[in-house]
């Protein structure tokens, strides 16, 4: 390789329009697609760089480079059918460095952990779908954190913002999330329902949703979610 540090096709890639938030994030499937519009030679420079590592890597692995002025940070993901788990990754500023890691890696004992890994989650989300759907109620949530969610839900309609999700979990109380989208504000209900938090308020435009609109879009978020985070939304994870 011409170049050993990373920093030098980093720091090139960071003058390009790929540039998002001060990163360049390339996956080894779509990384064509996305440099085919660079010149040629750094094209040519990064096909090199992300060929290596798919040299090491086994085809049922998927990995993404995320490219920042000071090295590269690689994360590699298990994809074998409905199965993606995270399996190795780090932080490299040579590509000596990565390459090493990457080759010293047992894959095959890392290929049968994640399966069997998943074959476990899968169970899991097997024995979940006899259970019953329990789905906290929004107004009776809202109810028990009154106190704390009154004064928020005023500030709000006089802030007149456009879409606003205010959520509660008993042990860090009430918080509030602008959604420039209503799809935004699905992706965060569904992530809030999944990981414990109750729906409290929607406010939108300066007026609160329903209760019954609000359950509406709990359902629909839902619907976005996969299989183990949709078990927890819908209170059949854990039984």
């Amino acid at each position: 390789m011409a170049n050993n540090k990373i920093t030098h096709l980093a720091l090139k890639l960071l003058k390009t329009s790929l540039v998002r938030d001060g990163v360049v994030l390339l996956t080894d499937e779509g990384y064509r697609d996305s440099t085919s519009k660079l010149e040629e030679k750094l094209r040519l420079e990064v096909g090199e760089f992300l060929g290596r590592i798919r040299e090491i890597i086994p085809n049922d692995f998927a990995f993404t480079c995320a490219f920042e002025a000071s090295g590269v940070h690689l994360a590699v993901e298990f994809v074998d059918g409905n199965t993606h788990a995270d399996a190795v990754g780090g932080f490299f500023t040579s590509r000596k460095s990565l390459l090493a890691k990457m080759r010293g890696v047992d894959w095959d004992e890392m290929r049968a952990e994640l399966i069997k890994r998943g074959g476990l989650f899968e169970e899991m989300v097997s024995e979940a779908a006899d259970r019953p759907v329990s789905i906290p109620s929004s107004s009776k949530a809202a109810a028990i954190f009154a106190d704390e969610l009154a004064p928020i839900i005023e500030e709000l309609k006089s802030e007149f913002l456009a879409l606003n999700l205010v959520t509660g979990r008993e042990d860090e109380g009430v918080s509030v999330q602008e959604c420039k989208t209503r799809e935004d504000l699905l992706g965060n209900i569904g992530d809030a329902m999944a990981t414990a938090y109750d729906i409290l308020a929607v406010v939108e435009n300066g007026s609160n949703w329903t209760f019954e609109a609000i359950e509406a879009a709990k359902l629909e978020a839902i619907e976005g979610l996969g299989p183990i985070s949709r078990a927890k939304a819908e209170g059949r994870f854990f039984g």
